[in-house]
């Protein structure tokens, strides 16, 4: 017959406690919008145009729900692009030299 402390034993896991985060996460290619006029500035190093940036947040907060639709579709169609012309230099470095060796 089992004992209480058999039972317990095989009803718990052997090993350290792990603990389940319940949270949200957010996707690699959404900026906060808020954050949005920031980043570009400091991406396109113009951080000195204050007034320019100032106009730039209003847009961006007027157009809340048109950035935030579009803005993935922009980065998969660059991210696209960018492949494809990768691929063509690499062809294009490859290939044209035994094409032209004669």
């Amino acid at each position: 017959m089992a004992t209480v402390q058999k039972i317990r034993d095989s009803q718990r896991a052997s090993g350290a406690a792990t603990i389940l985060a319940i949270g949200t996460a957010n996707p690699s290619n959404v900026i906060y919008q808020a954050e949005y006029p920031d980043f570009y500035f400091r991406v396109a190093n113009c951080e000195h145009m204050v007034d320019l940036k100032n106009k730039f947040k209003r847009i961006c907060m007027l157009t809340f729900y048109l950035f935030l639709q579009f803005m993935p579709f922009t980065l998969l169609v660059f991210n696209y692009i960018l492949s494809y012309w990768i691929v063509i230099i690499f062809f294009v470095k490859l290939y044209l030299p035994i094409l032209y060796k004669n």
